[in-house]
């Protein structure tokens, strides 16, 4: 399967995360369930990022074949 690709930059241009083929991380699956995302299988081709962010402007960029779905929570 090809992997998804995303990359998050701030309102400077400047990229400040990237990930493809997010590879099960149980830290990120405990964060999916905790803020009602759903989940994602392990050694699936998407991708995911946990950023702690200030207030500002901010693009994610997803790189894809197929269908592309980007979601953003808050975690507390």
């Amino acid at each position: 399967a090809r992997s998804a690709t995303l990359a998050v930059f701030n309102g400077a241009g400047t990229q400040i995360a990237a990930n493809a083929a997010w590879g099960g991380d149980v830290g990120l699956s405990t964060i999916f369930a905790g803020v009602g995302a759903f989940a994602l299988q392990a050694g699936s081709a998407d991708a995911a990022v946990l950023l702690k962010l200030e207030p500002g402007n901010y693009t994610a960029r997803v790189t894809a074949v197929g269908e592309v779905l980007v979601e953003v929570y808050f975690v507390d």
